[in-house]
């Protein structure tokens, strides 16, 4: 609580360079029972992108699995890469987006990273009933990650944005228990039949890569 405390008046000075003084901004640290938690926060007024390389070291580091909700899948280079090798040298990976986005070109964009991901045997699948919102990662049943981050290089890379580290097992459990149920309601995209995709469809998906970092 007390590094969101600073993560807040950090981000509140850079914007309107008034500083929180005194008792009535930050409560007393005490030693509270609970789960460790690690805070990550990452921003334009750092030249660290911490979520991204704690996600980073996160999936590279998996030996059995990796779980990953995001509304957006645009992931920088660094993520792409660790996916697909994690995935390759046998660690189940699955990522669910969903398949009706609230904007076009990150939608369009998101399915051009889906058949290369799916090529290096990661599972995708396409939420069915509505927009789902949910920023989650959790890997080998013992760590999970959530926050306002998107696995989208906006949020990685430039996006004011805050992540939870969670290193709890029943925590992860529970999480992962409504993965599971997500996973109910949305339908698993294979290779052979996202190959079959219209023309036009692999032509959107270019275009919306191509101008996504304007966007």
């Amino acid at each position: 609580m007390a590094y969101l405390q600073v993560i807040f008046a950090a981000d509140w000075y850079f914007l309107t360079r008034e500083n929180f003084y005194g008792q009535d901004y930050y409560r007393p640290i005490t030693q509270e029972a609970g789960q460790a938690v690690q805070i990550s926060a990452s921003g334009p007024d750092s030249d660290w992108e911490s979520i991204g390389q704690a996600f980073f070291a996160a999936i590279s580091g998996a030996t059995k699995e990796v779980a990953i909700v995001t509304p957006y899948l645009m992931p920088p280079p660094s993520i792409v890469t660790a996916l697909k090798t994690i995935a390759l040298g046998g660690v189940e990976v699955k990522i669910l987006i969903p398949e009706f986005s609230d904007a076009v070109i990150p939608r369009w964009c998101s399915f051009s990273f889906v058949e290369e991901l799916l090529e290096a045997g990661c599972r995708l699948f396409f939420y069915q009933k509505g927009f789902i919102h949910s920023k989650l990662i959790m890997v080998d049943g013992v760590l999970s990650a959530i926050g306002t981050a998107n696995l989208d290089f906006r949020s990685l890379e430039t996006n004011f944005e805050i992540t939870a580290f969670v290193y709890d097992e029943a925590f992860t459990r529970q999480l992962g228990a409504y993965f599971r149920h997500d996973l109910v309601n949305s339908r698993e995209i294979l290779l052979r039949d996202w190959k079959r995709r219209p023309r036009i469809s692999r032509l959107k998906e270019s275009f919306a890569h191509l101008i996504s970092p304007m966007y």
